[in-house]
């Protein structure tokens, strides 16, 4: 995203304190001068748009990330290994040319995948920063898989070949670390961009709260409550990507429970934060309504 967490945290609390400061900030007959919301940032976000398909979009990405064995085709290339190696009816060239072959087929299965996990990434709700921290995760995992395919091509030896090729999946962790990681760095990205519609929600009706409103209290209260459940929102998520950013494939599987942690504050704060944030603008649309007649909310 192009507007910084700073810049929008800063817009979401000026607009809650906006009122608060009447006298320092001026005041015009129509009530205090509160900074103008930023423009809008609300392009699709993989595939989702609105708050409800974010809200789906944070969930499908945790599902995901859950969805893969920790152990990833460990099991099963030990096996296709294991009974090439032990194949008497194969002459050794045979045995290479088929650990090679399997190998290098393991490899480029493992390149696709990064390869659409960093297009998706490409088009998520990350800032720029948190985008470039997750593809350097992608881009270090795709160059051990470069340096395992370069090894095994030239590998002349069976016992060398069969220690290369089950290495493939342990040595980047595609799929027990890489994958669920970059699928719960998306969902936090989808809940960035849920906290920026609801940034531009605050601000629009901020612009309409005045000392003269007859819930003017009320309405001062929810624009602090709502501006606090945001900074919570963006922080989790600045939070969560700053953390799988660090795992690392050596560190796993000591490294789980880490991410474990990430994809629940991640669910906690769609649930909380944003629901929070939710009723209190709701609750504020109101009272600014109620002011119309003069009807305390």
């Amino acid at each position: 995203m192009g507007v910084s967490v700073r810049h929008r945290l800063t817009v979401a609390m000026t607009a809650a304190a906006g009122a608060l400061l009447l006298a320092g900030c001026g005041a015009t007959e129509n009530g205090p001068v509160i900074e103008a919301p930023p423009t809008a940032n609300l392009e699709v976000v993989g595939g989702a748009s609105s708050l409800s398909e974010l809200q789906s979009l944070l969930n499908s990405e945790l599902a995901q990330a859950g969805s893969t064995p920790s152990d990833g085709e460990g099991t099963q290339i030990l096996a296709e290994v294991n009974d090439l190696t032990n194949d008497q009816s194969l002459l050794t060239a045979e045995r290479i040319d088929a650990l090679q072959t399997l190998g290098h087929s393991l490899v480029v299965k493992y390149e696709t995948t990064l390869s659409g996990l960093s297009s998706d990434v490409g088009g998520s709700g990350l800032t720029s920063a948190q985008q470039r921290s997750v593809q350097a995760m992608i881009a270090n995992a795709q160059q051990q898989l470069e340096s395992l395919d370069t090894t095994i091509a030239g590998a002349t030896l069976v016992d060398q070949l069969r220690s290369e090729v089950l290495s493939i999946e342990p040595s980047p962790r595609v799929d027990g670390l890489i994958t669920p990681a970059v699928h719960t760095a998306l969902a936090a990205g989808a809940l960035e961009t849920a906290a920026e519609t609801l940034t531009t929600r605050l601000n629009n009706l901020s612009g309409r709260v005045s000392q003269s409103n007859t819930n003017a209290g009320a309405e001062q209260g929810l624009q602090q409550s709502a501006a606090s459940e945001i900074q919570r929102m963006y922080a989790t998520a600045n939070q969560a990507v700053a953390t799988l950013t660090e795992l690392t494939p050596a560190g796993y599987p000591g490294n789980a429970a880490a991410l474990t942690v990430v994809k629940t504050n991640l669910s906690n704060s769609q649930n909380g934060a944003e629901a929070a944030v939710n009723q209190d603008l709701t609750a504020l649309s109101t009272c600014l309504s109620d002011d119309q007649s003069n009807t305390a909310c």
